[in-house]
């Protein structure tokens, strides 16, 4: 296999099109770029058709390499080309990668991607190093499968069918491990029977036999991929990935599509692509596909900041014990509770930390955070002082688990170091290289930095802990002085929240009696009261159990007694409101399953039946029941995956519930009196059109704009509510994301605090 030739000038951070691309990126390119290579001379040894595919694909033709803010690489391979490679690929490529697919590892859980990776885990070895251009990283390709889609209507049917009962008894199978896991026996148990029953079902149905020698999920796996072969080429005349075809079933692709092949530059490769890549990138991004939209990859960018953080603070306790003279033992004595109104400074003392560990992740932003963070405290010298203690890259010779900066990211080292020293001798601030951790913590008043050991120590002072984003800055014409093209635009905008510019917007979850409503802010975290008629809206609480600068916490608000009920949308909490009594319940209804859209989307609706409360899901896929007076909850398994339910559309039939999908003619019914479900795949439209109408009317009734309406009421009350929200066990602790909560705004509520 014949090793890649890179210039070492490749590896230097760079700017792609506004876009800062660090120094161990670069090396993550390469090794990526290493592994295309010898996928592509096995599949052209053994006369094998691949293309490039998702962000590659649109990389080779938008950018002529990476996408700048994408890190890996992903091929596609069609029906019989991808049996070949799945076959050559385990006897030939063994010698020097993994090969993950679920036929050859019993822990693979991925039913429509295979890949091809150099490594489970990272590795900071010199073996690893050398072979792979300085990067520990565990990386590799990712290759997927498309395969023939019937001319057969009903064969088609019967093939969707079989996938979404094998995806269901997947996630059904998830959430029993997951309850068993904490320990809800009883509940894992009641799903016993269903598995079972559809174990049998799947046996009769395609004639694949289930054993016992591996786990459920992985076999399913296999079935997966073998159900998707059902169809030979003579047979189709388009191809599809299933995986998304089985929610779009208009997601295919002519077959002679893939017959001939284009070659594109790709960084220092060629990459083939379908002869009509039109046809091929618009299917996956739409018409619009050579306008550029940094909406990153489908995963965390950069992926690999979890490999780096399975090291924890193994950077941070090396940094402060070498700095104590001390290579294993860090010497502090846990902080007593301090009081900012206690402070003796004049000025809000900031202490400032940069950590080894993020800096290696978010190397590209480095630099110009610091900087951005110097130039302010030397416009503010009379509000704002910093104490900055800088993390140390570790002696890799002294410390062999952790990385060599020096072959890493040299670079970064170097400009590092030398504004460390540029800030010595400004004068606008302390830099305290001692590692004397209690005496950072007693000095300041303010944390800002990077998560770790020191932010930890300094939160349970009780002082506020503001934790940095890279991606963020203070001034949004900061620039590097070493290159004026570098620009890295804010992703908050300052809130302004104490000068009261911050307005609450209300749209959903809202109840009105005539023209006085209780809603909460679709904007923040927020119950209000709202007067429609006098024009006014005022603050009543802060949802403790929730974050402060939520979106769409809650979706939608429904009468219960004399209170209120606010269904959860992203929030994870419940919540019954007493409007006479102005005070509120929470119950928690959150649910951990694999879905991340989830976290998002939690509930579709709510019905109030003989005293409980039946929540319905939008993406989860079950119905809860929940005591409101004990908190007991039931979950009601619907068997549906990737199905949205439609808002605000429960609509009650005597003691049936309805739900109808938005994105199919599925209806799921739900009988209140047998707590029974089941969903129907159609439904009349000439039936259920006119209650989807006059529930979305009611929806517009309810909704209310906070334009033209005015504040009254304890207007520093609102303003200060969303910190006190956020002071929990360990004091006051925030993101940087948080974005109605600025860094500006937090320096005030300093100031504010040791006023008090």
């Amino acid at each position: 296999m014949a090793h890649l030739k890179i210039s070492p000038d490749f590896f230097k951070m760079e700017v792609r099109e506004g876009f800062p691309v660090g120094e161990l990126m670069k090396r993550n390119w390469a090794a990526q770029l290493q592994v295309l290579e010898d996928v592509r001379e096995l599949c052209d040894k053994h006369d094998i058709k691949w293309f490039a595919y998702a962000g590659t694909s649109l990389g080779a033709v938008r950018h002529k390499g990476f996408i700048p803010w994408d890190d890996d690489i992903d091929v596609c391979m069609v029906g019989e080309d991808f049996i070949k490679f799945l076959y050559y690929a385990k006897d030939e490529l063994d010698q020097k990668y993994l090969h993950l697919s679920p036929y050859d590892r019993g822990d693979w859980k991925q039913r429509t991607i295979f890949r091809i990776a150099n490594a489970d885990c990272m590795d900071f070895g010199k073996g690893r190093m050398d072979e792979w251009f300085d990067c520990p990283l565990a990386i590799g390709t990712d290759v997927f499968p498309f395969y023939y889609v019937p001319r057969d209507k009903k064969k088609e049917d019967y093939i969707v069918d079989l996938l979404t009962n094998i995806e269901s008894l997947y996630q059904l199978n998830d959430y029993t491990i997951k309850h068993l896991q904490m320990g809800d026996v009883e509940a894992a148990k009641a799903q016993e029977d269903l598995i079972a029953a559809s174990i049998i079902g799947l046996q009769q149905d395609t004639g694949f036999t289930f054993t016992t020698d591996r786990p459920l999920a992985n076999q399913l796996c296999m079935l997966y991929d073998q159900v998707c072969r059902f169809t030979v080429e003579d047979e189709a005349d388009y191809v599809t990935r299933y995986s998304t075809f089985v929610r779009l079933r208009n997601w295919k692709l002519p077959k002679e599509l893939f017959y001939e092949k284009t070659m594109f530059p790709f960084e220092m490769m060629e990459l083939p692509l379908p002869k009509d890549y039109h046809a091929f990138l618009k299917i996956q991004y739409g018409e619009n596909y050579m306008t550029p939209s940094r909406t990153g990859a489908a995963h965390d960018y950069p992926y690999f900041s979890k490999q780096i953080r399975v090291l924890d603070t193994k950077f941070e306790v090396y940094d402060w014990a070498s700095k104590q003279g001390d290579s294993d033992h860090i010497r502090c004595e846990t902080p007593a509770k301090q009081k900012l109104s206690d402070s003796k400074n004049d000025k809000c003392v900031v202490l400032y930390y940069t950590g080894i560990r993020e800096m290696i992740i978010y190397s590209e932003y480095i630099i110009n955070k610091i900087r951005d963070l110097i130039r302010y405290c030397k416009e503010n010298p009379d509000t704002f002082s910093l104490y900055w203690c800088p993390g140390w890259f570790v002696d890799a010779e002294k410390f062999p688990g952790l990385p060599s900066a020096d072959r890493l990211i040299p670079e970064l080292k170097k400009q590092y170091y030398e504004i460390i020293e540029e800030f010595k001798e400004s004068g606008v601030g302390i830099c305290d290289e001692s590692g004397d951790l209690n005496k950072a913590i007693d000095l300041c008043d303010f944390y800002y930095g990077d998560a770790g050991l020191l932010q930890k120590l300094f939160a349970s002072t009780g002082k506020p802990v503001y934790i940095q984003d890279y991606h963020v800055l203070l001034h949004e014409d900061s620039v590097s002085p070493d290159d004026a093209k570098i620009k890295v635009t804010s992703l908050s905008t300052p809130s302004g929240m104490f000068e009261g510019k911050v307005k609450p917007e209300f749209r959903d979850a809202g109840y009105f009696e005539v023209d006085t409503g209780y809603v909460m802010a679709s904007n923040m975290n927020g119950l209000f009261k709202v007067d429609r008629k006098e024009g006014t809206y005022e603050y009543l609480h802060f949802i403790k159990g929730e974050v402060a600068n939520g979106a769409n916490l809650y979706a939608r608000a429904i009468p219960f007694g004399e209170k209120i009920v606010f269904i959860p949308q992203s929030a994870n909490n419940l919540v019954i409101y007493d409007p006479k009594m102005n005070v509120y319940k929470e119950i928690n209804v959150y649910v951990d399953i694999l879905n991340p859209w989830c976290d998002k989307a939690k509930y579709a609706d709510c019905v109030e039946y003989e005293g409980k409360l039946f929540l319905f899901g939008e993406r989860y896929n079950f119905v809860m029941k929940v005591d409101p007076e004990t908190g007991e909850k039931k979950l009601y398994d619907t068997n549906t995956n990737d199905i949205v339910w439609m808002r605000h559309a429960a609509f009650r039939e005597g003691g049936l519930v309805r739900l109808v999908s938005a994105m199919s003619k599925d209806i799921l019914t739900f009988n209140l009196r047998r707590e029974q479900v089941f969903v129907q795949k159609s439904y009349s439209e000439k039936k259920v059109m006119p209650i989807l109408k006059e529930l979305a009317a009611q929806k517009e009734k309810n909704s209310v704009s906070a334009d033209g309406l005015k504040m009254v009421g304890d207007l520093e009350r609102f303003n200060n509510s969303a910190f006190e929200g956020l002071i929990g066990p360990e004091g006051m602790v925030i993101n940087e994301q948080d974005s109605w909560i600025s860094f500006e705004d937090m320096i005030k509520y300093v100031e504010w605090k040791k006023g008090k």
